[in-house]
């Protein structure tokens, strides 16, 4: 039985690619290991979206050759050193599979291994692997991807290129993945896409995301739909009633601001001011009370002043946010911003995301400590040491409390009564150490 360890850094479609890769070798003899584990094929499925990210995907490369595994780079990263090189900077003898937006070829790749592997070694048992996992069964939390690839054009991305244009998943092959994940136990599943909000636009039945999301609770599965991103654009009064209309979609938005000045937004081609994207997002945080908002940023982008940033810092605290992830500019090999003159350098763009990550934290610890005394629908994610159970609320806040049962299995409700930082705690005041 060969055993194989994923590694994957990125978004969460790359994620769901991942697993669902796993979900491809489960017909064979595989046993698929975890972090620090001897594993026999690494394979690392890795974001190429910024330097930082491609940076990581090398290190787990460097590391699972120095293991001596055979060694597979797959995923957004794969794809750009198929086409634009390595300079040597990978160890000899790593497979390259590229196809960002494809699995077959990887599929098809780590099927040949696990059958070559099979026959060169003395077999160990035949047919199904004992300890291969389904990632629907694995996870409470499983992704289901629903959309890949992107139609836009921003300045400073990628991915477009990486992953080609924007292609929805036919409804009838989301259903089954959706009823499966309830089958296995889940309590949640994360719809993921590289533009979400673009589903259903190339089918030929149209539809739209809140159609989806009305077609999925539909199913009466019991579970909680959480969007895993989703476009400004997207932020449209369909999608505001389908999020007011029960608690089956939870009540969180990650929304790619990028800026809030608005000649860095223009520089950027993103497709709206920030008068529109202010009005969009105050009037969700209105409908829906309680409702958490994150926002991506990018600073440092080519052409940005202090002044700039600054109008951009300012914006952010005036909207309705709970949290921030915060990019440094980073220049991508054959996007328009990689040749703009006059970017800031790394000493500034450093300064200016604790600028924004200082905001980031003390907005979610404010959002925290606000809960204490309601009672919010969580799902148990893991058992952590002694009796303490981590759950993940609707709102995407993390919530800590004592339970000699450990994980439960579904939703449930429970009533916060303290928070540290930007965690929650349920129950009796908990010790200093029972925090993470």
């Amino acid at each position: 039985m060969i055993r194989i360890a994923f590694k994957t850094t990125g978004c969460k479609v790359s994620q769901a690619d991942a697993e669902a890769a796993r979900r491809a070798l489960s017909d064979l003899p595989v046993a698929f290991v975890g972090p620090g584990e001897a594993a026999d094929l690494v394979v690392v499925n890795a974001c190429a979206v910024t330097r930082g990210a491609e940076r990581d995907g090398r290190v787990f490369v460097h590391r699972g050759a120095r293991s001596g595994a055979s060694v597979i780079l797959a995923g957004c990263l794969a794809t750009r050193v198929s086409r634009h090189g390595d300079d040597g900077r990978l160890p000899e003898g790593i497979r390259v599979v590229p196809g960002a937006g494809d699995r077959s070829t990887l599929v098809a790749t780590l099927r040949a291994e696990v059958q070559q592997y099979a026959s060169s070694h003395a077999p160990e048992g035949k047919g199904r692997g004992d300890t291969a996992p389904d990632a629907t069964r694995d996870r409470a939390r499983p992704l289901v991807k629903v959309q890949d690839g992107c139609d836009c054009r921003c300045s400073y991305c990628i991915v477009p290129d990486l992953r080609g244009p924007s292609r929805s998943v036919p409804i009838d092959r989301i259903v089954p993945a959706v009823q499966a994940a309830a089958a296995a136990g889940s309590a949640e599943v994360v719809l993921a896409g590289v533009d979400l909000a673009a589903w259903g636009r190339d089918l030929q039945d149209g539809g739209d995301l809140p159609g989806l999301l009305a077609r999925l609770r539909a199913l009466g599965t019991g579970l909680r739909f959480r969007l895993s991103s989703i476009e400004p654009p997207g932020l449209t009064d369909r999608l505001m009633d389908a999020l007011v209309a029960g608690p089956d979609v939870a009540p969180h938005l990650h929304v790619p601001l990028q800026s809030g000045s608005d000649r860095i937004l223009r520089a950027m081609r993103r497709p709206y001011t920030t008068r529109e994207f202010a009005g969009r997002v105050t009037a969700f945080a209105r409908a829906l009370p309680g409702l958490a908002i994150g926002l991506d940023v990018i600073v440092g982008f080519p052409g940005e002043t202090d002044a700039e940033f600054e109008e951009s810092r300012a914006f952010i605290e005036s909207l309705p946010v709970t949290y921030l992830h915060v990019f440094p500019f980073s220049a991508r090999p054959g996007t328009d911003a990689a040749g703009l003159p006059d970017e800031p350098s790394h000493a500034v763009k450093t300064a200016r995301s604790r600028v924004l990550r200082d905001l980031s934290a003390s907005r979610r610890s404010t959002h925290a400590t606000a809960l204490a005394g309601r009672t919010v629908e969580v799902v148990d994610i893991r058992g952590r040491a002694g009796t303490v159970v981590e759950s993940l609320a609707g709102d995407y806040t993390r919530v800590f409390r004592r339970d000699p049962a450990g994980p439960r299995a579904g939703r449930s409700r429970i009533r916060i009564t303290s928070a540290r930082g930007v965690d929650a705690w349920a129950g009796p005041r908990p010790h200093s150490s029972e925090f993470p």
